[in-house]
């Protein structure tokens, strides 16, 4: 996977956020949810966009990492 595929698919998803969500929190979840990845970015490499928005493009990167390590593995 490309992280420019996975950056447009999020931030495509990302249009039908909940507002009451925070951008970093839906992103977390759907990649949570759909690839399965978001906690070993989170816990393995310390990259947590779910309270930080800032770190948004920086954990879609290290997912699309661990997505192909496991693709690869």
């Amino acid at each position: 996977m490309l992280y420019e595929d996975l950056k447009n698919e999020v931030y495509e998803a990302l249009k039908t956020k909940p507002k009451e969500w925070r951008d970093g929190q839906f992103v977390f979840n759907y990649i949570d949810q759909k690839y399965d990845v978001a906690r070993i970015a989170q816990f393995e490499h310390g990259i947590d966009c779910f309270y930080d928005n800032s770190c948004i493009n920086e954990f879609i990167a290290k997912c699309c990492e661990v997505i192909n390590e496991y693709e690869l593995g």
